[in-house]
C-alpha cells in the first residue's frame, strides 16, 4: 500500500475522524483503518459513532493498514504544507510517512486487531436530503432542550420523517430532556418511500452534525435510516450512530397536531423582548431574597389582556406585560426561568405565544405560524 496527497488535506481528514474517536473514548484500542482504493484514501473508525472520511490522492496503490489513533493523530498536530508520501513495508507491519519535502519521516506500526467495517445502509434504502445550513440551524434551535440528562426516560433527539397533507416531505427534529421540548420542522427532498421515526442520543447526534459540517451551506446532506442506525452523508464524509429503543407517544402527538398551538384552550401573545426582560428582573429580585431551587421559579399569572410575571414569596412585586389573549384564563403556573428565557431567546420573531392545553395543566409554548417552531417547558409547581 502506498499513496501521495496534500498534507493539509490529510491533516484535516485526521482531525475530522478524531471527532468520532474522541466521542467514542480514546484508549489503547482506538484504531483507524487507512485504505487506498484507486485514487481515494479512506480513513475510518468504528464504535458508537462510525465515521469514514475520504481523501483524494495524486498517486495510490491499493491496500489497507490499521493504526492506533494516538499515533496517527501526530499528523494533525504538525503544521506542514506540501505533499506527504506514504508506503508500507514489505511485510506490511510498518508504514513510513515522508513529508516536509522528504526531510521528515515518521514510521507507524500496524495494530493487529480485527477491524469491523463502518456500517452503511443498503444501496436502495430510501433517504431524504436537505441543505446543510437548514439542518445545522434546526439543530442549533433545538439541541439546547436535550443538554441536561434530567430524566433518563425522557431524554433524546426524536427525528420524524413524514408526508404532509400537501404531499411534501417534512423532517421534524424534537429534542427533549423530560422537562422541556424544542421542535423544528423543515421540508426535505425525498428519494424513496421512507417515512417513520427514530430516537438517537443527543451527544452523538451533535457530534454527527459536527463531523458532516459542510463547507458549502447550500450543499445537501443525505439522511438515511436503516438497520437500527441513522446515517448522514456529505461529499467525502459518512457518519452513522445507533438509534435508541425508545418511544415518546406525546412527541408524536405534538407532531400530529394533537398537542400544539392549534390544540390550546388558551393562548396569550406578548412582546418577546418585554417577556425576557421581565423574567430577568424577577430573577434578580428572587436572587436578592436568597431564593434557590423551586423557590426561584418564575410565576406566570395569566389575565385578560395581560401577563403578570412574579415569583414565590414576591406578593408585592410583579412584572406586567400587555397581551392579546384568546380563551378561558387558566391558573397561574411556575417555571424554571432559565428554561423560559432560553426558548424565547432562540425564537426568531418579535412576538411569542404562550399556549395552555388544559386550564389545570399548563404547558408553555412558543410557536411559529405553522408550528414550524415549538418550544415547551413543563411547569415546576402549580399554585
Amino acid at each position: 500500500m502506498k499513496f501521495k496527497t496534500d498534507y493539509e488535506t490529510f491533516r484535516g481528514a485526521i482531525a475530522t475522524i478524531g471527532k468520532a474517536v474522541k466521542k467514542n473514548g480514546i484508549n489503547e484500542m482506538a484504531v483507524v483503518k487507512m485504505e487506498v482504493k484507486g485514487n481515494i484514501l479512506e480513513l475510518s473508525t468504528n464504535g458508537n459513532i462510525g465515521c469514514i472520511v475520504q481523501v483524494e490522492l495524486t498517486d495510490g496503490e491499493d491496500g489497507e493498514f490499521v493504526v492506533s489513533f494516538s499515533e496517527l493523530n501526530i499528523f494533525s498536530l504538525r503544521k506542514c504544507t506540501g505533499k506527504i508520501s506514504v508506503s508500507s513495508s514489505d511485510d506490511g507491519n510498518a508504514m513510513t510517512m515522508m513529508y516536509r519535502d522528504g526531510n521528515a519521516k515518521t514510521v507507524l506500526t500496524r495494530v493487529d486487531v480485527v477491524f469491523n467495517d463502518v456500517a452503511k445502509p443498503e444501496k436502495d434504502t430510501p433517504k431524504v436530503a436537505l441543505p446543510f445550513a437548514t439542518l445545522k440551524k434546526m439543530v442549533a434551535e433545538t439541541i439546547f432542550a436535550a443538554s441536561r440528562e434530567e430524566t433518563n426516560a425522557g431524554y433524546g433527539v426524536h427525528l420524524n420523517i413524514r408526508e404532509d397533507e400537501d404531499g411534501l416531505l417534512a423532517l421534524t427534529i424534537t429534542c427533549l430532556d423530560g422537562l422541556r421540548v424544542a421542535q423544528r420542522t423543515a421540508y426535505a427532498v425525498k428519494n424513496g418511500d421512507y417515512t417513520g421515526t427514530v430516537i438517537v442520543p443527543p451527544e452523538q447526534f451533535k457530534t454527527m452534525i459536527d463531523i458532516v459540517d459542510a463547507s458549502d451551506d447550500d450543499a445537501n446532506i443525505d439522511i438515511t435510516i436503516d438497520s437500527g442506525k441513522l446515517y448522514m452523508d456529505y461529499s467525502k464524509k459518512h457518519v452513522c450512530i445507533p438509534v435508541l429503543d425508545k418511544k415518546y407517544p406525546a412527541v408524536q402527538r405534538m407532531i400530529d397536531g394533537e398537542i400544539g398551538k392549534d390544540a390550546c384552550k388558551f393562548s396569550i401573545t406578548i412582546d418577546k423582548r418585554d417577556f425576557i426582560e421581565s423574567i430577568s428582573c424577577v430573577q434578580y429580585v428572587l436572587q436578592e431574597t436568597g431564593a434557590s431551587g423551586v423557590n426561584s421559579s418564575a410565576m406566570l399569572k395569566f389575565k385578560e389582556k395581560e401577563l403578570e410575571i412574579g415569583g414565590i414569596g414576591l406578593s408585592q412585586y410583579g412584572e406586567k406585560i400587555e397581551a392579546e389573549t384568546v380563551g378561558e384564563v387558566p391558573e397561574p403556573a411556575y417555571f424554571n426561568p432559565d428554561f423560559l428565557k432560553e426558548a424565547a431567546s432562540i425564537y426568531p420573531k418579535d412576538k411569542i405565544t404562550i399556549g395552555v392545553i388544559e386550564p389545570k395543566a399548563p404547558i408553555w409554548m412558543c410557536c411559529g405560524d405553522s408550528n414550524e417552531y415549538v418550544y415547551c417547558v413543563l411547569p415546576r409547581k402549580r399554585e
